[in-house]
């Protein structure tokens, strides 16, 4: 017998007893285990085989108490004893059920928020759509009859507007009249000119052009040299403008600096034909006049 097969023959020796060893250990392990209950085996396989999306590894958390809200939504039509401190615990119940369904994304928390989400919701609604209905029937909360919403409305109220301004400013300027104090060498004074003469010439107020250091402008080119009054008008910044009364003595100053038309113009409407924080305008008032 060579080396070699003796060598074989050793290794399927050893091989063939910690087999046998192997099913001696088994056969004393499964003789010592309790006896199984059939049903207890049958609802086992029951729950895993018949359980594929779990399968072997699944883990579940044991079910969370789930805490219900303490808020309860009043019904509509009750006066509560205090709405600050009702509207105040509405909130915070919103929150804290929000909080707990972040916390612990369980569906019975999930369903809880969103159901006194849901119910939040209404009641905004229901403030919405009765706030409305009160607008269209008190013109007086109606900003839509201060400024149109509609396109149509737009149109009209731009046009109502444009014409009662230019109506008002020449009814001032029967009684003001405009000072325009400049320095020759002032780049905003040259700016400005051109604009605030067609402004006059527009609303027929009497202008009168005023150099505080004796030089002309291009549009102005016969300006009064009145170096006193930069004194007299308190004037620290040119090119400055001012509404004046000669009857009444009354100096109003309008502006300072470069600025357009427009804004002189509103200006001009708010300083005389509006108090302060009144109203723009309203086209149904009076047939579009000034409130």
């Amino acid at each position: 017998m060579t080396v070699k097969r003796l060598h074989r023959l050793l290794i399927i020796g050893l091989a063939g007893a910690l087999n046998a060893t192997a099913s001696a250990q088994n056969a004393v392990d499964l003789s010592v285990m309790p006896p199984t209950d059939q049903s207890t085996q049958q609802a086992a396989n029951g729950r895993w085989f018949g359980d594929a999306e779990r399968g072997w590894f699944w883990y579940e958390d044991p079910p969370a108490d789930v805490e219900k809200p303490t808020w309860v939504m009043p019904p509509v039509g009750i006066m509560p004893a205090d709405p600050l401190a009702e509207l105040e615990a509405l909130q915070a119940a919103v929150e804290r059920s929000k909080a707990l369904a972040v916390l612990h994304p369980t569906a019975p928390n999930i369903r809880a928020w969103m159901e006194l989400n849901a119910a939040v919701q209404r009641r905004a609604t229901l403030f919405a759509d009765v706030t409305q209905r009160v607008v269209w029937s008190t013109p007086s909360l109606d900003q839509s009859l201060v400024r149109p919403h509609s396109q149509e409305g737009l149109k009209a109220w731009t046009a109502a507007r444009t014409e009662s301004t230019s109506r008002a400013l020449r009814e001032i300027a029967q009684t003001y009249g405009l000072f325009f104090v400049f320095s020759s060498d002032c780049p905003y004074c040259r700016q400005i000119a051109p604009f605030l003469q067609r402004f006059a010439q527009t609303y027929d107020f009497k202008l009168i052009p005023i150099s505080l250091d004796g030089g002309t402008l291009a549009e102005f080119p016969d300006a009064r040299y009145e170096p006193t009054m930069k004194a007299r008008l308190g004037v620290e910044v040119t090119p400055a403008i001012f509404l004046v009364d000669p009857s009444a003595g009354h100096v109003q100053p309008i502006a300072y600096g470069v600025i357009s038309v427009s804004e002189l113009e509103t200006r001009i409407m708010r300083l005389f034909k509006m108090t302060p924080g009144q109203m723009t305008y309203n086209v149904y008032d009076a047939g579009g006049a000034q409130q």
